[in-house]
């Protein structure tokens, strides 16, 4: 076809048209953990919140100063320092022992960890008076944990018997005490600090006689391993073990400096400078209070990268024992240093190696940082200089840009960054916060596993504090939404709640839409997240009210009632329908239906149970019965399901006419002080029961809802009025009712019985909300049953049990048309529903009130319960999509790169090959035949089952088929063979594979019974095949004469014609009806239609009486654009094509006639190709790519044969077919190939 404008292969291959099916059932989640290892990685986080402090300290210095221990031979100089003093010349100084000095400096330096903790020191005691203070010490203790710090550098080594060493009451000899005794003393739960040679040998023997099982609080700190010594280098302190765990700062810049030999480097630095580092350890602005700060991320980071998850949780993040924490910090710290004394420190529980860590290179560049700059940090004396200027670490930048460089690349399948717990540090600095918020929302992105990593890491305290920053309310909205995604305990809440700034109204803020500057909100202006506050790139203000309604429901949900009250009280109720109402805006429009979806939820929980405020509602409705009711024809399913759970809210205070509702909790309401406006009176009980009326109305129009997500709410909506009004479906009551009363319309009785009640909800001309307080009934109260209707509002009880029935009769005749329900699932579904009910409710009916005085009770039941809705947690699957890292996997993005190109290669090549051939006449010559011998036939399926229909998948060599036994199956034309397949419920018509260019196609197919049925994992992506399933199911009409559709890729759309009164466009991307045409001629059936491949909105129809009908959706929603038909004709179309970009429609008619229109023209002129007369087409196809008409055909002699004929009206070739052609025939779009019934024929 030379010359030939070629086909536009970009619907076929463009990825970003690739439609997402999956079940609304079961739908996809796109983080990676699976509930499992989510629950249990939750719970092992939690396992560290133990509420355990260490409140009390007893230290036992056994210094002996003076005096060296039989069994240690001291040679001058040696190590005498002990905290940071040398006792000998205290003691000579300050006339006093020097063991006292020592005690008092050991009680400060403990101070500097924690001040709040009651401290003893003992010094030089007796084993006995050692007995007595360990037993004192418990008594003040109680259960609470005790630190016991043991210092023996004056007294022999630690035995093997692991017997400790205290003196006699005279002091002239050495008295041994096991472990065993002080433990028996000192109970549990308990620290024991052991600075002393040879500490190791008592926790061997610790494990040896398996303390460390019946005694799991304890913890061991020992400063060396079992044989080991203390150092004695004069250069460093004696208690280097305690200088590490009391005073890591000056432990480490004396290490750093004096025994790493870099003295030599720092000429200027005196050791008196070192000690002098000016600064407060709390402020971290200071040189002091910076090393602090530093030195808490390095240890918590190292901690975080070398221990196991539950026990960092233990050790490093306890919920209240900070004294803990910073020992164990310290002893990592003497871990890195000791080591190189040739002392190892031990614990118990044990850690893993650690000192060879990258970060503590870090940390000794921060220290040689502070040090290089003492020089001019001090005067002479050692005082601060005033005049010198602080030139802060570059630390924590310099690990901020590395975290984002981890989360830009980093993956699940990786460690977790090592950063993360510098990241958590920067959020307490306000000159960090912003950025490391920003990452840590980046982060928490990634998925599940990046939560339950930073919640194992400590940074739950830190994003509640940071609430109360009004500032950065933006991105918090956006980090509680990941958090509540994965961890909603009882905990996680009343953390939340704990908030010095309340949730709510941290989070109303974000939800409240901003005002116009006239008084009034325009919904539909585009609005933007306020320059005054922080907020993440990417994210739009629709997006964070949409996870602010998440996370108000996960309160509500959460809390409960309590939460319900201060919600409602706080004024949510208002933004939530403002939410509902929001209209479509051009930047962020993707994030409406959401907002709306979650507003609706949020609006159901609000109310759930609290009588007073359905009522308000309900008073108002107008505005809020009505304002909900649009979000039902919604396009988005979520919203429409959403807003079935709001209207199911509201249902069933009519039953309150009839019956008493027990309410475990009471509520009353009263007027906001800050309002003049009066409280409404309660609703009526006409508003009450034509509000149920009112609400099954709106639900019956969406009962054939496309979508089974809708489909099942509304089910659950019908529920409630079967438990409120307390009749089961097949009762005889609702049987018998069918004549009480004619059909009414409930809408407008709604509308006449509150005439005045104004619309603008929005604007401000909403009733005051009440305010709600919750009634404690005395002791001995008869109304606890619960609330009865006012005497002065009590109905007619004999009229409204009329009206009950009525209500009763229409909501069975909604649920029994869900009974034969297209979706497995919820026809089972709808099923025991039913059976529950009858169980529930059919054994005692219960009589009219006027007849009976006595309330009914609901029946108790052993069976089966009802069941609940679980929107909640299915909507919650859209937070778990990434909204940053919006970037596939490099290996599936590679992999969809390489099978796009090879797509495009496959249809360049086929178009190429198409070129080569002259299927049209030109001035070098005539047009090429097809000879016999270029046509090959093969047979490609067995069996005696009928074809009904077939289609070549475009991109690989494979088929589906549909045969008469109602069996989809996908053949692979090289081997013949049956790849998979799947048994539908009903005869097939139709069937489309749809997203044929992607590797995880799926199938589309159309029955006798009117429905419409997409089927997933039918064609495998690998050699393995795998259980195709379900993933929709809907009625497109019921009792359909005659069944055609096409399938339109470019807007994901189906065109689907069942009867002659109309043609409907279902949209599968929203599971929703797109757009019905109502046709002008009823009576004529549709016998094919046909869509524009390349997205142009536009379709065709051909009818049984010949004509041709033309539609464009731009020019007008279901206009008829153009009318075509042949005068006199009544010749049946076969076959319809648009030839896209060419203005033409082929229509192909039943006696062999084929005409051209040109929709350009609207009117009745056609070019007619009938030169093949006189045999009866069965069906035709025009090639995609070639200038063919391939034709079946059957003569007068009932034999079959296929034509193939140019755009010419020119017979090209033929060849006779074994029998007598069906209508099943499917056309390549790209290769010269058919499938005829069981047949593929190659030309």
């Amino acid at each position: 076809m030379k010359g030939n404008r070629g086909p536009d292969t970009s619907s076929e291959v463009r990825l970003s048209k690739e439609l997402s099916l999956y079940s609304p059932f079961e739908p996809p989640s796109t983080w990676a953990l699976s509930e499992e290892e989510e629950e249990q990685k939750t719970t092992d986080w939690r396992l560290g919140k133990d509420r355990t402090k260490t409140n009390h300290v007893l230290l036992l210095l056994c210094l002996n100063v003076g005096i060296d221990p039989p069994d240690v031979l001291r040679v001058e100089p040696c190590a005498k320092i002990e905290c940071w003093t040398d006792p000998l010349i205290a003691q000579s100084k300050m006339l006093t022992k020097g063991s006292e000095v020592i005690g008092d400096l050991l009680i400060q330096q403990y101070k500097s960890l924690q001040k709040t903790a009651t401290y003893k020191a003992c010094l030089e005691l007796s084993d006995d008076d050692m007995k007595y203070q360990l037993q004192a010490m418990r008594k003040k203790a109680k259960d609470g944990r005790v630190l016991v710090h043991y210092n023996g550098h004056g007294v022999p080594r630690v035995t093997q018997f692991g017997e400790l060493w205290f003196f006699d009451p005279d002091h002239t000899q050495y008295v041994p005490v096991t472990i065993t005794e002080i433990m028996g003393r000192i109970g549990t739960p308990t620290i024991y600090v052991l600075d002393c040679s040879n500490a190791g040998a008592i926790l061997h023997y610790w494990y040896k006689h398996n303390f460390h099982q019946t005694r799991q609080k304890d913890i061991l700190i020992c400063a060396c391993r079992r044989h080991e010594d203390l150092p004695l280098n004069p250069i460093l302190p004696a208690d280097l073990l305690t200088s590490c765990l009391t005073t890591p700062i000056r432990a480490s810049l004396e290490w750093y400096f004096h025994y790493s030999q870099r003295e030599c480097l720092l000429p200027n630095i005196t050791k008196e400078m070192i000690a002098a580092v000016p600064g407060n350890a709390a402020d971290r602005k200071t040189p002091l209070g910076e090393l602090t700060w530093i030195f808490t991320a390095v240890t918590d980071a190292i901690a975080w990268c070398a221990l196991p998850r539950n026990l960092f949780n233990r050790l490093f993040r306890p919920r209240f024992d900070m004294l803990q924490v910073a020992l164990f910090r310290g002893f990592l710290l003497a871990d890195r240093v000791m080591r190189e004394t040739g002392c190892v420190p031990v614990s118990h529980p044990p850690l893993p190696e650690t000192h060879s860590h990258p970060l503590w290179e870090a940390w000794e560049l921060a220290l040689e940082g502070i040090l290089s700059q003492l020089p001019s940090m001090l005067n002479a004396d050692l005082t601060p200089n005033p005049s010198y200027t602080y030139r802060p670490s570059s630390f924590f930048s310099e690990q901020l840009t590395a975290f984002e460089i981890w989360v830009e690349f980093g993956s699940s399948s990786q460690p977790a960054p090592d950063q993360l717990p510098c990241i958590i540090q920067g959020l307490s600095s306000h000159q960090y916060r912003v950025r490391s918020l920003r990452l840590l929302a980046r982060y928490l992105d990634l998925g599940s596993w990046a939560v339950i990593d930073a919640l194992s890491c400590g940074v739950m305290p830190y994003v509640c504090r940071l609430l109360q920053q009004s500032d950065l309310v933006f991105i918090m909205v956006v980090i509680w939404s990941k958090i509540l995604l994965v961890d909603k305990t009882e905990a996680t809440f009343s953390d939340l709640i704990k908030v010095q700034v309340p949730p709510a109204k941290v989070f109303l803020e974000v939800l409240s839409p901003p005002s116009s500057g006239n008084g009034q909100d325009d919904k539909s202006a585009p609005q933007e997240i306020p320059s005054t506050h922080y907020s993440m790139e990417g994210t739009t203000i629709l997006q964070c009210k949409a996870m602010a309604c998440f996370i108000l429901s996960s309160l509500l949900d959460g809390c409960g009632l309590d939460a319900q009250i201060t919600l409602w009280n706080s004024g949510l109720l208002h933004p939530c329908l403002a939410a509902m109402g929001q209209q479509p805006v051009e930047e962020g429009g993707e994030a409406v239906p959401l907002l709306k979806a979650w507003a609706a939820m949020c609006f159901s929980k609000l109310i759930k149970n609290i009588p007073v405020a359905i009522d308000h509602c309900i008073d108002e409705v107008k505005c809020h019965v009505h304002d909900l009711a649009p979000l039902l024809q919604d396009h988005n399913q979520q919203v429409r399901a959403a807003a079935c759970v709001a209207l199911s809210q509201l249902i069933g205070r009519g039953a309150s006419l009839l019956f008493k509702q027990p309410e475990p909790r009471r509520f009353e309401r009263r007027r906001d002080s800050a309002s003049a406006e009066a409280l409404p009176p309660p609703p009526t009980g006409k508003v009450l029961i034509f509000t149920d009326l009112a609400i099954l109305q709106y639900l019956s129009d969406v009962v054939s809802d496309p979508s089974p997500l809708v489909r099942q709410e509304v089910l659950h909506a019908l529920v409630k009025y079967y438990v409120a009004y307390k009749i089961a479906p097949n009762s005889k009551e609702t049987a018998d009712a069918m004549g009480l009363l004619h059909q009414v319309d409930t809408k407008s009785l709604l509308d006449e019985e509150n005439p005045t009640t104004n619309y603008s909800h929005v604007s401000g001309g909403t009733k005051a909300l009440p305010i709600l307080t919750e009634v404690v009934p005395e002791f001995g109260s008869e109304d606890l049953d619960g609330e009865s209707v006012p005497e002065s509002q009590s109905p007619d009880i004999a009229e409204y049990y009329d009206l009950r029935l009525k209500l009763m009769h229409d909501v069975t005749s909604v649920l029994k048309s869900l009974t034969n329900d297209p979706y497995p699932y919820l026809e089972a579904k709808v099923n025991q529903v039913i059976d529950t009910l009858n169980a529930q409710y059919g054994k005692s009916t219960p009589q009219s009130p006027a007849r009976s005085p006595h309330p009914l009770e609901r029946q108790k039941s052993n069976g089966p319960r009802l069941p609940k809705s679980s929107l909640y947690v299915w909507m919650q699957t859209e937070f778990q999509k990434p909204l940053f890292s919006v970037e596939e996997a490099v290996p599936a993005l590679e992999r969809r790169k390489f099978r796009e190109q090879i797509n495009r290669d496959t249809i360049q090549g086929n178009i190429s090959k198409c070129n080569e051939k002259n299927y049209l006449p030109s001035p070098s010559g005539p047009a090429e035949k097809i000879t016999k011998a270029q046509i090959s036939i093969t047979p490609v399926v067995s069996g005696n089952q009928a074809i009904v229909d077939s289609k070549f998948r475009a991109f690989m060599p494979q088929a589906v088929i549909a045969d008469s036994n109602n069996t989809i199956s996908l053949v692979d034309l090289t081997t013949r063979s049956v790849l998979n397949s799947v048994r539908h419920r009903a005869p097939i018509c139709q069937s489309f594979v749809l997203n044929d260019a992607t590797d995880t196609p799926s199938i589309l197919v159309t029955d006798q019974n009117g429905c419409v049925s997409v089927y997933s994992n039918i064609c495998p992506a690998g050699p393995a095949a795998t259980k195709p399933s379900l993933v929709t199911s809907f009625m497109a009409t019921r009792n359909p004469t005659r069944v055609c559709a096409d399938w339109q890729p470019a807007d994901r759309a189906l065109i689907y014609a069942g009867d002659s009164s109309k043609i409907q466009l279902f949209s599968l991307e929203d599971d929703r009806l797109q757009q019905s045409i109502s046709l002008p001629s009823r009576g004529v059936d549709v016998s094919v239609v046909k869509a524009d491949e390349q997205g142009t909105r536009t379709l065709a129809a051909g009818f049984v009486d010949g004509s041709v009908r033309y539609w464009d959706a731009r020019v007008g929603s279901a206009r008829l654009s153009a009318r075509f038909a042949h005068p006199g004709s009544t010749d049946p179309v076969v076959a319809l094509f648009l030839r896209s970009g060419s203005y033409q429609i082929y229509s192909v008619h039943q006696s062999s006639i084929t005409r051209i229109w040109d929709i350009r023209a609207n009117r009745n002129d056609s070019r007619k190709l009938d030169a093949y007369r006189g045999k009866s087409i069965t069906f035709a196809h025009l090639h995609h790519t070639h200038p063919l008409l391939l034709c079946g055909r059957t003569g007068s002699d009932q034999t079959g044969k296929l034509e193939f004929i140019n755009t010419k009206n020119e017979l090209l070739g033929d060849i006779n077919l074994p029998k007598t052609p069906s209508s099943s025939m499917s056309l390549h779009p790209y290769q010269s190939a058919a499938l005829i019934d069981k047949l593929l024929v190659q030309f």
